[in-house]
């Protein structure tokens, strides 16, 4: 949208410059320690397997507990996907890898055990985690004779495959504020107690949307653990509960934390120079009440005030309008909007002496939902927009204008909480209408189009799930150059 629009505001103000709609690119996945293991000694090559593994921190804390791994067989090895780890050394006591009958496969003895001799290196093994990369280690396995006991490799009988299981699908979902995040990933903890006191367990990442995880049958008890953005959800289960492709629901709802600043900073090349800061102010009900807006001066060694944004609400917790102020208190402009059943239908936007309106419809379509919007503008220009909502977010959109400009967009998003469509802090091009933070965009311009975009973000998140730091690199669209990079910093209460 923002090289359609700009070129529309430029011809519209002549040298005025528009507000532009972020785009997003992808996650810096190598922030951080992470662990990977090379499991040696597997026979023959199979699919769909995973490792359980056991291991604790350099001072004896568990750090991974029967925790399942997915195991992929790239360039010729069978590696475990990375996890993420917060150690400067890790003990192995326990590796397992079971096949897609949850069968036990391969596994790494015990010291001590008969067969420990099997494998050049038997558990416990210690590796020295080294900080803010890949860590990855071989660990050699032997292939579990057919009715062999469990014992005669050092470990418990029920650390190998179940004998009977069930197939249950989980999801997670938690309700924050008055937005559902569904299907959302998390580990999952589950332990099950037989009659006679023994215990199964295990680690389990939910993915998004429904995991289907098998568990033992011949349960006394099945607990389930799983935290998230600070909510604990336990749930206990007898086996009468349970039927073959249950589907287990694991709710909670958290109250909304509300954004109180938001910093941008331009690295110059040594460092990060702040250049422009929001503060938001609430009423007493917890609706958005005004921004403040700061801009950073040559002149003033603290950034001035430059201009300011009040809500107002005639009924509910949706704002009607908003004011718009200069730093001397005299109104430049409002956008004010109609909403039917919670959706906006229609909005009018004035600046200065221009002005532009726009009318909203709504299309259910499959497991979508379309949103278009017809805008015109005080100099007789128009543009049509279409987005493309699921699951929340808009993972599509076109737009073309009366100067014959096209723009559409393909998007993805992470799956926590973007603090802005919490609050209902939205424009006239819906721009906040996304519960969720977009992370890669993929552009398509006919006609004009910008002068630089993003092409890398990489977001650091609060324990509840909120951005606390996102910093966004900007890249020339015709040279492909790196221009420059912004920090955005944010803070709650």
């Amino acid at each position: 949208m923002k090289s359609i629009f700009s070129t529309l505001l430029l011809i519209l103000y002549l040298s005025f410059l528009s507000c532009e709609k972020k785009i997003n690119f992808p996650n810096d996945t190598t922030q951080g320690s992470f662990i990977q293991f090379h499991i040696s000694g597997i026979p023959i090559e199979k699919v769909h397997m995973y490792a359980l593994v056991t291991a604790t921190k350099e001072n004896g804390d568990t750090i991974f507990s029967n925790r399942k791994i997915t195991v992929v067989y790239e360039q010729g090895k069978y590696l475990t996907q990375a996890l993420p780890i917060n150690a400067t050394e890790l003990t192995i006591i326990k590796f397992l890898v079971f096949d897609s009958n949850d069968s036990i496969y391969v596994v790494n003895p015990k010291a001590g055990s008969t067969n420990e001799k099997l494998v050049p290196k038997a558990l416990p093994i210690k590796l020295p985690i080294q900080a803010n990369s890949t860590n990855q280690f071989s660990i050699p396995v032997t292939v579990v004779t057919p009715f062999e006991d469990a014992t005669s490799y050092g470990y418990h009988p029920t650390d190998f495959a179940a004998n009977s299981v069930i197939a249950l699908s989980f999801y997670l979902s938690i309700k924050v504020g008055n937005v559902w995040y569904d299907s959302l990933p998390g580990l999952l903890h589950i332990k099950a107690i037989t009659n006679n006191g023994q215990i199964w367990s295990r680690e389990i990442d939910l993915s998004e949307g429904l995991t289907r995880i098998n568990v033992p049958t011949g349960i006394k008890e099945y607990q389930l653990n799983i935290e998230k953005w600070g909510s604990v959800i336990q749930k206990q289960l007898t086996e009468n509960m349970i039927h073959p492709e249950k589907i287990i629901a694991l709710i909670a709802e958290k109250n909304t934390r509300f954004l109180v600043s938001e910093t941008i900073a331009i690295d110059n090349g040594s460092g990060y120079i702040p250049d422009s800061k929001k503060i938001f102010f609430y009423d007493n009900n917890n609706r958005i009440e005004k921004t403040l807006y700061y801009q950073r001066s040559t002149s003033q060694q603290e950034m001035p005030l430059v201009f300011q944004s009040v809500f107002t609400f005639h009924s509910g917790n949706r704002w009607d309008s908003i004011l718009r102020y200069n730093a001397s208190g005299q109104q430049i402009g409002y956008l004010s909007r109609l909403l039917n059943n919670e959706k906006v239908i229609s909005a009018y936007e004035k600046s200065y002496d221009y002005f532009t309106t726009a009318d909203f419809s709504y299309y259910p379509i499959a497991d979508c939902d379309e949103i278009h919007g017809n805008y015109r503008f005080s100099n007789g220009n128009w543009l049509q927009y279409k987005m493309i909502f699921k699951k929340g977010n808009n993972i599509q959109d076109k737009a073309n204008t009366s100067t014959g400009s096209i723009e559409s967009g393909d998007y993805s998003y992470d799956t926590n909480i973007n603090p802005f469509h919490q609050l209902d802090h939205d424009d006239i091009f819906l721009s906040a209408h996304s519960k969720n933070n977009i992370i890669s965009s993929k552009k398509v311009y006919v006609g004009s189009f910008p002068s630089v975009v993003p092409y890398h973000y990489k977001y650091s998140y609060t324990d509840d799930g909120y951005p606390s730091e996102v910093i966004i690199s900007y890249k020339g669209y015709t040279s492909q150059k790196h221009s420059y990079r912004i920090k955005k910093t944010y803070q709650y209460r």
